[in-house]
């Protein structure tokens, strides 16, 4: 399971601007995030590699021991009103709980 299915399991209104790097031993999951979910990042992300078959440190990437490198942040306000054009400014803020 990818990060943004857990999260959108949990959140199906939640806003996601994330991308995911990888390089030998480490990912980097990064970007912005609206939601009232929580997800164990780290979890998922060693779940899926060891999914795909990388559970062996011989092979210079295993899930076990990758260094995982979660780097979200509160979604900005600008991004946010920008994937909910269909909806009033009071609606928009509702939704991210600041009213």
């Amino acid at each position: 399971m990818l990060f943004l299915d857990a999260i959108l399991a949990q959140d199906p209104e939640a806003h996601v601007a994330a991308e995911t790097a990888v390089y030998t031993g480490s990912v980097h999951v990064f970007g912005e995030i609206s939601t009232t979910a929580y997800v164990d990042i780290n979890r998922v992300v060693r779940d899926t590699i060891a999914e795909i078959g990388y559970t062996n440190t011989e092979y210079g990437f295993s899930a076990e021991t990758v260094g995982v490198h979660p780097s979200l942040v509160e979604q900005s306000l600008i991004l946010l009103k920008g994937s909910m054009k269909h909806l009033r400014y009071e609606e928009i803020l509702k939704k991210i709980r600041w009213i």
